[in-house]
């Protein structure tokens, strides 16, 4: 457990800033607990097979975050430990949907939605899935357009 490979990509931090995750291109997501002059890996795990894209803490507890990657994957973890607790391929269909209507590529971004406890992702295809968190389900879907 240490360094993250190629270097930091992507960054997240508790609300009290106690608390880092990282991770850099080979997908592998890290828990630091950092002090005032020393820093900690506490914790490493990698699920995803491609480089993860984006870290956001999911809940106000600080409990709960969600990763997005390359691979098309999101992941909802349990900090306390790393431990994950669901792990959903953008690849799945949706009833009422077809297989180009959904996230077939790499998700390029997120944000978490708090007051409709979802996430939004972005992928390749400019397509906008909120996912609701809930009941893990894709709630709805929109093709972003060019030219605004």
């Amino acid at each position: 457990m240490g360094r993250n490979q190629g270097g930091v990509m992507v960054i997240c931090t508790t609300q009290d800033c106690e608390n880092v995750l990282s991770s850099g291109t080979d997908g592998e997501l890290k828990l630091w607990n950092i002090g005032k002059q020393v820093k900690t890996c506490q914790s490493s795990q990698k699920m995803h097979n491609g480089e993860i894209t984006c870290i956001k803490m999911i809940d106000s507890n600080d409990t709960k975050v969600a990763t997005s990657s390359l691979d098309g994957t999101v992941i909802i973890w349990k900090l306390a430990k790393l431990q994950s607790l669901q792990k959903l391929h953008h690849i799945q269909i949706p009833s009422g949907m077809n297989a180009d209507s959904v996230h077939s590529n790499s998700i390029l971004g997120m944000t978490y939605c708090a007051n409709s406890n979802s996430l939004a992702c972005i992928d390749i295809h400019r397509k906008l899935s909120f996912l609701q968190l809930d009941d893990m389900e894709i709630e709805k879907q929109i093709e972003a357009a060019y030219d605004g």
